[in-house]
């Protein structure tokens, strides 16, 4: 499973491996559905991490979907997202991707044990996926489909769980006919926290760089409030929002000029949002007052941005 994070969404990426895997007990074919889980509320209790994950009462189901068979809800999720499925259409943009398709499962049939020689003007990805795409076709090993769901029910800056769990059917004469055992979501999960875009050059707008909450007050920023620990020695944040889709250095001042922290911010990948703590360069939680924050864009196509927050203790 890979998740990737958005502005008010999470796209959860997840291949095929429990359809085409028999049971290990009793080695039949017996895949149904799959299950998507989130947790909400966690607040980092002592002794947790985004690794051991959220408290088991936090998880929820929020989509379930399996196949066509008979067998209950038959919701199913064999049909390509862009036509309400769960079947992710990898590399849609890529010029000639039938072509390149072709050719990969061509080079797949006549030596399956070799790997097929990237064409030139690919990236290794994209090679990866459409050799992926080749010996799903062809049923040989190395063949994955993958699924993909996109949750547009989330808030940026929040902290979120996700997993994905496959569930089987019970075979009566070789024909489905109740829901099985299903996976725990406890036993495989990731964190994610939604973030903003990043701003593209030709459309940057200074305006649109600002800091939230504002003003950084106790109740404003309870809701993603996370418990201490030493990496996080407060547990609090406020996040700026829409930088620069570059590389940026952010300077944070009090109204006095005195530099307060300097930040990094790598926005190539198209990430706008970026945290702070509220701890100054010197180890030391910022009081209340009006601060000043300047983005310093590497790239020339940006222009320098200043702006202004309020915190209130």
């Amino acid at each position: 499973m890979r998740l990737i994070p958005g502005d008010h969404k999470v796209t959860l990426l997840w291949d095929n491996f429990s359809e085409v895997s028999p049971d290990v007990s009793t080695l039949e074919y017996d895949f149904e559905g799959y299950r998507i889980w989130r947790a909400d509320g966690w607040e980092r209790p002592l002794g947790t991490s985004v690794l051991t994950g959220p408290n088991r009462e936090l998880w929820q189901l929020i989509e379930e979907r399996d196949l066509v068979n008979g067998v209950s809800p038959d919701n199913g999720f064999k049909t390509p997202f862009s036509e309400g499925g769960w079947e992710y259409e990898p590399l849609i943009n890529l010029p000639g991707k039938d072509e390149y398709i072709a050719y990969f499962r061509q080079n797949v049939y006549n030596f399956p044990m070799d790997d097929v020689p990237c064409p030139p003007g690919l990236a290794e990805l994209e090679c990866d996926t459409l050799e992926a795409l080749a010996r799903y076709d062809l049923g040989f090993q190395g063949g994955l489909k993958y699924y993909k769901f996109v949750d547009s029910s989330v808030h940026n800056g929040m902290h979120y769980f996700y997993a994905v769990t496959a569930y089987d059917h019970v075979l009566s004469a070789g024909v489905p006919t109740k829901v099985g055992y299903f996976g725990d979501p406890s036993s495989n999960f990731q964190y994610i926290s939604p973030l903003s875009d990043a701003q593209q050059a030709e459309v940057y707008e200074e305006k649109e760089v600002f800091v939230v909450p504002n003003p950084a007050t106790a109740a404003a920023m309870e809701p993603w409030q996370l418990e201490p620990n030493q990496d996080d020695p407060t547990g609090i944040k406020v996040e700026f929002r829409n930088l620069p889709k570059c590389n940026s250095t952010v300077r944070i001042y009090t109204v006095a000029g005195d530099l307060v922290e300097t930040l990094y911010h790598d926005g190539s990948s198209g990430n706008g949002t970026l945290p702070w703590d509220l701890v100054s360069r010197n180890g030391q939680d910022v009081t209340s007052g009006v601060y000043l924050f300047s983005v310093e864009p590497e790239d020339g196509q940006y222009a320098r941005t200043i702006g202004k927050f309020v915190v209130i203790r």
